[in-house]
């Protein structure tokens, strides 16, 4: 059995089902283009979009600031890495330094005995070392 309701929705024009369901709807009905609320809402409108803006252009500023940070602090380390300290220096202390601790080794003494059993004859402080040994 076929519905009497919708066989009278498929005899109706579209746009009479669709006047006929927003009067079902609980919808505000502003048709008054004067009314007060409307200037009320275009001026919170622009409010809105100055503060959009405004805050658009602090969160673009606070990223700028922070890649421009990255940027000068990778920037010195590789001054530092690659120039001033040059790279046998800063070697060491990225690797090995973490391990030598982590195996207690004493690089102070392996230095020393380095030096004692491995001279350089231009070292001063290698011949001063091997005098003491000597005397």
């Amino acid at each position: 059995m076929e519905n009497v309701a919708t066989r009278q929705l498929s005899i109706l024009p579209d746009f009479q089902v669709t006047k006929s369901i927003e009067g079902l709807l609980p919808l505000p009905q502003i048709r008054n283009p004067n009314d007060p609320r409307r200037k009320e809402l275009k001026e919170l409108e622009a409010i809105n979009k100055v503060i959009d803006q405004k805050s658009h252009s602090l969160v673009r500023r606070e990223l700028q600031a922070g890649h421009g940070y990255m940027i000068l602090q990778t920037a010195l380390f590789m001054r530092l890495t690659f120039w001033e300290l040059t790279w046998d220096v800063m070697e060491p202390i990225c690797f090995y330094r973490k391990l030598m601790e982590a195996q207690d080794f004493d690089a102070g003494r392996y230095d020393e005995l380095k030096m004692l059993f491995n001279p350089k004859p231009s070292s001063a402080r290698v011949s001063k070392i091997l005098g003491t040994i000597q005397n």
